[in-house]
């Protein structure tokens, strides 16, 4: 795998943002997300959309403890 394909490797799903991902429906936010490289260029570090269609069903649900 190269190191700049812009999948997320747990999921194998475009990262957030990324043109792939934007190409899958993807709403998550792209400029946040530096185009799929991360936020803030932190790998493995993105800014989800919950309503993404692609991406918003994987999040965690919250708790109202």
């Amino acid at each position: 795998m190269s190191e700049n394909n812009n999948m997320s490797e747990d999921k194998k799903i475009p990262s957030p943002g990324s043109e792939e991902a934007l190409a899958l429906g993807c709403s998550c936010p792209v400029m946040d997300n530096e185009y799929g490289k991360g936020y803030m260029g932190m790998e493995n570090t993105f800014i989800y959309s919950t309503a993404c269609p692609l991406h918003g069903g994987s999040l965690p649900k919250e708790n109202d403890d």
